[in-house]
Formats: C-alpha cells, structure tokens, sequence
C-alpha cells in the first residue's frame, strides 16, 4: 500500500510522474466506455467483399485514451466452406504493451456459432465495438450482418462527466411500453378487427337506448401513431387504428391450422414458409424462403455438367469461361464437383469451393495447390485449349505438340525388349506430352507400354502398314498427366535390333534460354524424319544465348547416309552418329539435322537433341 499525490513542480529531478498517475487524474470523473458524441462514435459500417470500417470516434478504457480521426478499415478472414462463425470487432487494451489497438478477433466455426469471449486477464483487455456474422460461403458483409456492442454494457458510451449509459435499458424500457400497449389494443380487437370494434359500439350505443345500425362515422388517418384514450371522439379512434394497421398484418394472421387461408396453385392466400430445398411434393399454402432463392442462384451448375460430358474442346472452353469470363460462375465449387465425380474420395477443397471464376482458382496459391492435388482436374484442363492457354504459365499443361524439353534423359542407342528406353522424374506437377522414337530394323509393328511409378497407364501400338520387316521409324507421343517427383517410364516389345533417342516430356510454352550452357541436360528435340534420297531437314534450334551448346544425334535405317549437323546452313559435323558434340552458338544462331538415304528404299530416320548445363524451365513463369 502506498500514498501517491501531485502534482508539483519539480527540482532537480526530483519529482516526476508517469502515464498512469497522470491517467488516475480522471478516475471517478470518466468512466471506462465511448464518447457518445465524438464523431461515429467508433460504430462498425460494412464497407466492400469481407472488409469493415471502424467509424472515428474516442474511447477511455482502463486509464487510457484512444483516438480514431478517420474511416479505419479491417478485413476478415473468408468464410467457411460448410459452417458460420461470429467474428468480434474489439478495441484491444495492452497496457503491459503499452499500446491500444483495434482488430478482429475471429470466432469457432460452427452450423449454430457463439460469439467470441473477450480476454480480460493477462495484461490484455478487449472491449467489443461490434459483432459480425460470417455465414458459410459469404464473400461480402451487409450491415445486417453487423450486431454494433458500442453502446451495451460490453462497451458503454459516455455520456458526459460521472455519466455512464447503455442503450440496452433504454430499448428494454421502449419494448415494454409498446407490449403492453399493443397486447392491450389485441384484447379489444382480436378476430374481425372491423366486426368486433363495430360489435363494441353497437354494445355501447344499445346501452344508451339505440341499436346503432344508423350511426355512420367519418375520419381520417391519424398523423402519427398514438394510444386509445378514454372519451375520445369516435372519429379520433378510427384515425389511429387506421395508422396502426395500414399497411400490417396483426399477429392474428398466423395460424397453424392447414385450413386458415391457404393458398393454392388458383387462388391467393396465406402461406408457410419452407427453408429447404427437399420437399418431394406439392402442398397447397407452402412457399419458398427468400433465402432459398439466393441459394437457387448460387447453384450454377451448367459447367460441371459440361465437365463431365467432355464432349469436345468448345464445350469445355464454354465451360470455362471463354468470353463469358464475368457470366459463367462459381467455377471452383464445379470443379470439386467434378473432382468428386471422378474420384469420390477426393478430399475437401475449402479454398477452391469459394472461387468464382476460373482465373480466380489459378491466382491464388492455395486453390492452385488444390486443383493440382487432382490429376483428373488436370486433364480436364488439358482437353480445353482456353484452359489450357490461361494455366500454362502457372504449372505445366501439354497443348500444342513442339519441342521444348522440360524433362528428358538422352538415350542415342540400342535398346532391348522389355528394357527401359529411359525413365524421368517428373520436376512440376502437370500434363505433358511424353515423346519417345526408336528406328527398327526388321519389324513392321511396335507396342509402346508407359509406365508412371512402374505401373502400367499406356500401352500403344504402332504399325507401319508394311507386309515385310525393314527399317521403319515408331513414334510415341501421348499427354499424361503426373504428379512433382513421378518416375515416368517407357519400354518397347521389339525383338530386332532397336536404337532410341531417349523419353522426353514436353508441353506447351515458350521457348527460353538456360542460365548455363555447357552440359548434357536435354532443352530441346530434333523430330524424328523419314529420309528421302533428296535429304530431309529437321525443324530448326534457334539459340537464345550464347554459349557452348551440346549435341547429340544419330541416324539409323535402311540405305543409311551420314547426317550433317548444321549451323546457320552449313554443315558442322558429318557421320551417322554425334555424341555431346561441344559447338558455340550466339544468339538467333540456328542448328539443324539433315538427313538422307543412299539407296533405293530410302528406309529409316535420325533424330537428335541440343543439350545445356540446366533447364530453363521452372513455373510458375
């Protein structure tokens, strides 16, 4: 215990006094709570999507003050996929902080959710300016979802010096004037409320001699809604029930007899409201919640039904968006419905579900990790050009056949029956075109098997038409799509004498330049061409930075010539075979292979890759 007093002039030092001595000045002059007549009063307004503003306004709490001189905005947290949550806008007192400050504390997500506690221990005290139902699936607040606390005894306003006020029995006091009041009007007028007032006064005007069948009364609508009072003039009393009951129904409306002015499919009436959507029949006098309606709207689902038909690339451009990129909707929520179509165990996806448009689910990172957490998703993707034009540069996605390596593993040599041609590890997780070829010597037909994590996904057949065995070129070239860190395997059936060029996964994008070019990495294919007796030219590598490039080719077949290795046209290098042959390139110098028979049947091809230190290749791009 201590005796603390001030304040006086100091000498030399020798008194001083700190924030909350001073603060202590105004203990039992204000108390805790907010001016009620400083700017907004701190009351929380809905602003746009899921942010809110805190009004400007000043508060005292704990011995301190806090001031806010304009529109504070604050963002929740998004919604809950499948449950509601309160979340709590509070001024947060840390005086072992020394600071105050305004946040959102977010609430337990449940299908009936309480709202916050506010922490008073610790050295933190939280006082709340507002409370904010956040219901499943919502991307924006209304202000009818904002339960404003300034004002109640959680956070009182001040009135004035000594002054405390809350608004809670204020409005108690309102409710229960107006009850009694109108239960009292209820109890003379229950039923026809024009028969039983009329049966009122013919029982009063019989009483004083007459019937009252003549008595004809003229009013006219009261100006405001007041009370019945005793020795009122009749026209008086019929002016304020009019004003009281224009425009409403009376409680005695509701009813839960099925009879009580039902409505039917012919005739207007009375009607129930239902809150689902699982009614099996029809029953005369129910009709739909306004609620039910907004859901109706939100369950787009023209492009999940286009999904799972799949019937060519326009559909599913259509579905996607394609020039309707601000009409067709809810997108992310379709595709995990496709996802589960395909895969039943597909897990919950809480941030695609809530995506509205296709470029919406790539943006963010979160619903992109979900969408390639499904390789059914992925090729869906695949077989829709616009899709696939939108998402080639956030993940790989196989569209038009080229020749740019992402992964590949050089092979330029014989290969046996059933043995690996090569086996790649997949570096993103995506659809890509898998290319392999192999010149055969004698066979006339050839059975690729594709293999991912050694399990068989792809066995393709490839026939030459020919009757008899020479040397005939196979090409393998089919989308896939593969997980990050997949082994992606292809073997062949041959008995004869093969030779290959490797296994290679392509897809679709620009063409970039390695950071270091010295190596044996695979950046780039030469296709595979039948020779003629007039020489075959492949597609041509053009250099995006200079340096020194490898190459390997080979040329096998039937009458085989040399190839040529070629730069910028002419020839560099000449035999059947060049292995990581060193040659320098500047940039937009070009290399290609030439190839030609020397003989009468002219029966077989090469092929060959440019190779670098690293793949240039990483995504997003």
């Amino acid at each position: 215990m201590a005796v603390t007093y001030g304040f006086y002039n100091s000498s030399n030092g020798d008194r001083k006094y700190n924030a909350l001595q001073f603060s202590r000045l105004f203990e039992g002059i204000i108390r805790d709570g907010v001016f009620s007549t400083v700017g907004g009063s701190l009351m929380v307004v809905a602003a746009s999507n899921l942010t809110v503003n805190i009004s400007p306004g000043r508060a005292w709490f704990n011995n301190t003050w806090t001031n806010n001189d304009a529109l504070l905005p604050l963002t929740l947290d998004p919604a809950e996929a499948i449950l509601n949550r309160y979340d709590a806008v509070v001024l947060e007192v840390a005086p072992d902080e020394r600071e105050n400050r305004f946040k959102i504390v977010k609430g337990t997500p449940a299908t009936t959710p309480a709202k916050p506690t506010m922490i008073k221990t610790g050295g933190i005290y939280q006082y709340p300016l507002a409370y904010i139902y956040v219901g499943k699936g919502v991307e924006s607040i209304s202000q009818a979802n904002i339960s404003n606390a300034v004002g109640t005894a959680e956070c009182p306003f001040i009135t004035g010096a000594l002054q405390q006020v809350t608004t809670n029995d204020i409005i108690a006091q309102w409710e229960s004037e107006f009850n009694t009041w109108f239960d009292d009007l209820q109890a003379q007028l229950e039923g026809n409320v024009v028969t039983n007032l009329q049966n009122q006064i013919n029982t009063k005007l019989t009483a004083d001699g007459g019937d009252g069948k003549d008595v004809v009364v003229s009013f006219t609508e009261a100006a405001t809604e007041a009370h019945i009072a005793s020795g009122e003039k009749l026209s008086v009393l019929f002016g304020k029930i009019l004003k009281m009951f224009k425009g409403k129904a009376p409680n005695s409306h509701a009813s839960s007899a099925t009879t009580y002015g039902v409505g039917t499919t012919a005739n207007f009436g009375h009607c129930k409201t239902i809150n689902n959507l699982t009614q099996a029949s029809h029953v005369d006098g129910n009709a739909l919640s306004a609620y039910q309606g907004k859901v109706l709207d939100s369950q787009n689902i023209s492009s999940y039904l286009a999904f799972c038909a799949n019937i060519n690339g326009d559909s599913l451009d259509s579905a996607f968006g394609k020039g309707n990129e601000s009409i067709v909707s809810g997108i992310g929520r379709q595709l995990y419905m496709y996802s589960k179509f395909k895969n039943p165990a597909t897990p919950n996806m809480p941030n695609i579900i809530t995506k509205n448009s296709f470029a919406d689910v790539l943006e963010s990172s979160s619903s992109r990790n979900e969408l390639l957490s499904q390789l059914s998703l992925i090729s869906l993707i695949s077989a829709s050009p616009y899709a696939t034009g939108v998402s080639k540069t956030y993940f790989p996605v196989a569209g038009d056949d080229n020749n740019v390596v992402i992964a590949g593993i050089n092979t330029m040599g014989a290969v046996s029956q059933g043995e690996p041609i090569a086996t790649v590890t997949v570096p993103y997780t995506g659809s890509y075109r898998v290319k392999c070829t192999v010149i055969d010597n004698y066979s006339i037909n050839i059975t690729f098997s594709l293999y991912v994590n050694d399990t068989l996904v792809l066995s393709k057949e490839i026939k030459t038409g020919a009757s008899t065995g020479r040397s005939y070129t196979f090409n393998l070239n089919e989308v896939i799509s593969v997980k990050q860190g997949d082994l992606v395997k292809v073997t062949h059936n041959s008995t004869k004498t093969t030779y290959a060029n490797g296994v290679y996964l392509i897809t679709d994008r620009p063409e970039l330049p390695p950071s270091s070019t010295d190596g044996t990495i695979p950046i780039w294919i030469f296709n595979s061409n039948h020779f003629t007796s007039d020489g075959v030219l492949t597609a041509p590598f053009v250099c995006k930075k200079a340096g020194t490039y490898r190459v390997s080719y080979r040329v096998e077949g039937y009458s085989k010539s040399n190839a040529e290795l070629r730069k910028n046209g002419v020839s560099v290098k000449t035999g059947a075979t060049g292995n990581n042959y060193s040659i320098s390139l500047a940039v937009g110098d070009s290399l290609t292979l030439f190839i030609k028979g020397s003989g009468w049947d002219n029966l077989g091809a090469g092929f060959g890759t440019v190779c670098a230190a690293d793949n240039p290749y990483i995504y997003p791009y």
